[in-house]
């Protein structure tokens, strides 16, 4: 789902400064629904958001141990000392 929408934001292309201040811009002139702004942020919970990050690393793991081109990174050890 989104984060950002025109209703509670605006987005900016990352390393643009002319988007960011048309962005600011935008926002700085606009009225926004405090209703809308409650409901968009209600669910963005610490909890949420550490599930959200586990389902997230728990892919790029699974992912990475099942590619036939994964490589241990070199701060793992391949032998035991």
């Amino acid at each position: 789902r989104d984060i950002i929408t025109p209703d509670v934001g605006a987005l900016a292309k990352a390393g643009d400064p002319r988007a960011l201040a048309t962005a600011i811009q935008d926002v700085l002139g606009r009225h926004f629904d405090p209703h809308a702004l409650r409901r968009a942020a209600l669910p963005m919970t610490w909890e949420a958001n550490a599930r959200d990050m586990i389902v997230t690393y728990e892919d790029v793991l699974r992912r990475w141990t099942h590619s036939p081109h994964a490589v241990a990174p070199s701060y793992v050890s391949s032998s035991a000392s």
